[in-house]
């Protein structure tokens, strides 16, 4: 797994592609979760699109960033799920993240959240 981040705003958006299988690629990227919200942002982006696949490892890696970036009352949402969209449905977290189909409208739901 490989990790691109990028600002909009007030929104870290983290890409990810490749296989998440676990191991030290979910350990950095709880790291790096850890690292925006001590330096204050709560706004989180993680762009799906290039990861093809994803094992319990993985979802457990989701999980954990989610309830880190809840617990600092911020915002964590998927977007381009299509590659793992049956998984997330098999174990139902599909109902736990807001998931969007494009990275431009998981942006589009923080400015909506705003108003």
């Amino acid at each position: 797994m490989r990790m691109k981040e990028s600002m909009h705003d007030d929104i870290v958006i983290i890409s990810l592609s490749g296989k998440i299988l676990g191991g030290d690629e979910t350990l950095r990227f709880r790291e790096k979760i850890q690292g925006y919200l001590a330096a204050g942002k709560r706004h989180f982006i993680i762009d799906l699109e290039q990861v093809p696949f994803t094992n319990s490892s993985g979802l457990g890696m989701l999980v954990a960033a989610l309830t880190s970036v809840r617990r600092e009352e911020g915002r964590i949402v998927l977007a381009n799920i299509t590659n793992i969209q049956a998984l997330l449905a098999m174990t139902y977290l599909h109902k736990v993240f807001e998931c969007y189909d494009s990275l431009e409208e998981a942006i589009e739901s923080f400015a909506v959240r705003a108003e």
